[in-house]
């Protein structure tokens, strides 16, 4: 059995005023079950933004790589005009 629990929909038929009291809402016993393929569709968006992550971590490390060799550069010359 899955470990998450279905998220329950709630109408509400008025606003509140946000206190800092726990608000309790009602439970009216409708229960959503998400489609297999709204699933699938963020499952394939979580996928695709890890992917983007990845690339981006990835551009990061060649970035302070890059950066790291010509501050090494940068002092190396320095060092040589003394």
């Amino acid at each position: 059995m899955s470990d998450t629990k279905p998220k329950k929909q709630f109408n509400i038929a008025m606003a509140t005023k946000p206190t800092r009291s726990r608000i309790t809402l009602p439970d009216l016993g409708q229960e959503e079950h998400p489609s297999y393929e709204l699933i699938e569709a963020k499952n394939d968006k979580i996928t695709a933004l890890q992917s983007r992550i990845a690339k981006m971590e990835l551009e990061l490390h060649k970035a302070l790589d890059k950066l790291a060799s010509q501050a090494t550069e940068i002092i190396s010359l320095k060092q040589h005009r003394r």
